[in-house]
């Protein structure tokens, strides 16, 4: 999930980090143009006949991991959970491994003379675009830890977003916690048939199943209506940007891409940006 910088007011909110001591897993040019099974920035992204469309299954052993991380132990499990993945043959994205540390952005934007309730609603921006865009676009499917009291809010978001485009789905729990009677929130379950993974080495098997058994074709494309359209330019706009800086990505080069690309989505009045063509 995407974890609050801070509040619109300014004070300190939740962190979205990397666990303490912790190195990014790969460099983000993995996933960059010319690697062999690599999600070219933009892959998924297309303007066709007037319309925004998409083709969200272009990359389906690609895995969008979803799910808590507001301690070091919910840090931790998402990490095991992709390395189980990625033991099966899968690629994964980890939000707070392989995205973006927005909270060191955000003194980086006050100081250089934004208010600080502007640079906080500027990242949020951020996370919601680039979070959407690796859901949408960059992953063809997804997997859910459901494990905690209640399930995370922001990966319940992020499994919909996948469920609703029709992507592979599979949700992770050995919780013994539930709504009601041993049973479920029936919104949340019912988006893989009410079907869980207990075990953690199970879930790229569960997962290899289910993309065997829906398999949706690569080409197939699906209307994408307008908002979500801006919101996948600016995903992919942020992404392309972020790539090329390796797995250091200092501080200020990201601030900057934040002012070149994200800042004129948290104000309406100024011009935005164009949904990106299809790449080559």
């Amino acid at each position: 999930m995407g974890v609050g910088i801070g509040r619109a007011d300014g004070r300190p909110g939740l962190s979205r980090t990397r666990p303490t001591g912790a190195t990014r897993r790969r460099p983000l040019g993995r996933f960059g143009p010319g690697c062999p099974r690599a999600v070219r920035p933009g892959a998924g992204v297309a303007e066709r006949r007037g319309m925004n469309e998409i083709q969200p299954f272009r990359n389906l052993d690609r895995v969008y991991c979803a799910g808590p991380l507001f301690n070091e132990a919910e840090r931790s499990e998402m990490l095991r959970i992709a390395a189980a993945l990625e033991k099966e043959g899968f690629q994964t994205f980890v939000p707070h491994a392989d995205g973006l540390e927005f909270a060191e952005v955000l003194p980086w934007l006050v100081q250089r003379g934004m208010d600080a309730q502007r640079a906080g609603m500027v990242l949020h921006q951020a996370i919601f675009a680039l979070d959407t865009y690796q859901v949408v676009c960059g992953c063809g499917s997804l997997v859910m830890n459901y494990n905690g009291r209640v399930p995370d809010e922001g990966a319940v978001a992020e499994c919909t977003m996948a469920w609703m485009l029709g992507k592979p789905v599979v949700i992770y729990k050995e919780d013994v916690r539930s709504l009601i009677a041993g049973r479920d929130n029936p919104l949340v379950a019912g988006q893989t048939g009410f079907e869980m993974v207990e075990r953690m080495d199970r879930i790229g098997e569960a997962l290899r199943t289910r993309i065997q058994r829906d398999h949706p074709g690569p080409d197939t494309t699906i209307a994408c209506p307008p908002p979500l359209a801006r919101t996948l330019a600016l995903g992919q706009a942020f992404w392309e940007r972020i790539v090329p800086l390796g797995t250091e990505r200092p501080v200020e080069l990201v601030g900057r891409a934040v002012l070149e690309v994200l800042d004129t989505a948290a104000d309406p009045g100024r011009p935005g940006l164009e949904t990106p063509k299809p790449s080559a």
